[in-house]
C-alpha cells in the first residue's frame, strides 16, 4: 500500500534502507534484498538517490521511494491511496506515468483518486458517493452513465468537448483504457 503521504511510510535514514525494510522484517538473506532493493530503485527511477535521506526528496521523489519500497516486497500488486493529490503538475505526471508503466509490465493497481483526468487510464473504475458505490465500469461508459452533471467530479475540459463532439458525430471514442480520440 501506497498512501497519500508518503512521509508516513518512511523507516529507514536512506532510501535504499526504507525500501529493504519491509524484506528484512521477512528474513531474507541480505543477497536477496540487495537485489529487491535495486530493482526497485531502477522500476522507479530512483537508483540516484539510494542514498539520500528520504527527508531530503521532493514530493514526486519520496512518493516513488515509497512506490519502490511497495515493489520491493513483491507482491505483484499495489493499492495506491490518492498518490498524486499532494503533487505539483509536473511530479503529479511523473508518478502517474511511472505508474502506467508498472501497469504495462503487468503489476496490479488499485488507484484511489479524486482526479478525474487519471480515470480515463483505468480498465475499471467504481465511483463512490458517502461510501456507496453508485457507478462500476469501463471509464468512458462510467462517465456516459453518470453523464457530465452529475455533480460528484468534473471532467477536464477536454474530455467534456471529447464527449459532446462524439455525441455530435465527429469524433468516436472507443469506451476503453488509454484509447486514443480517432476521428470519425
Amino acid at each position: 500500500m501506497v498512501f497519500q503521504d508518503p512521509n508516513v511510510q518512511f523507516f529507514g535514514s536512506t532510501v535504499e534502507e526504507d525500501i529493504a525494510f519491509g524484506l528484512e522484517n521477512l528474513a531474507l538473506p541480505a543477497s536477496q534484498i540487495r537485489a529487491f532493493v535495486s530493482e526497485a530503485l531502477a522500476v522507479t527511477g530512483m537508483e540516484k538517490y539510494r542514498y539520500a535521506s528520504p527527508g531530503s526528496l521532493s514530493g514526486g521523489q519520496k512518493q516513488k521511494a515509497a512506490i519502490a519500497g511497495s515493489l520491493a516486497m513483491g507482491s505483484g500488486f499495489l493499492v495506491l491511496d490518492e498518490v498524486t493529490s499532494m503533487l505539483d503538475p509536473r511530479s503529479s505526471t511523473e508518478v502517474f506515468n511511472m505508474l502506467l508503466s508498472l501497469k504495462k509490465q503487468g503489476i496490479g493497481l488499485l488507484y484511489i483518486t479524486h482526479r478525474p483526468e487519471e480515470i480515463l487510464a483505468a480498465d475499471r473504475i467504481l465511483v463512490m458517493d458517502r461510501g456507496k458505490i453508485i457507478a462500476d465500469g469501463l471509464p468512458l461508459t462510467v462517465i456516459r452513465e453518470l453523464g457530465l452533471d452529475h455533480g460528484l467530479f468534473e471532467l477536464p475540459p477536454l474530455m467534456q468537448l471529447a464527449l459532446k463532439l462524439e455525441d455530435a458525430g465527429v469524433i468516436s471514442l472507443t469506451g476503453h483504457a488509454l484509447s486514443p480520440i480517432t476521428l470519425a
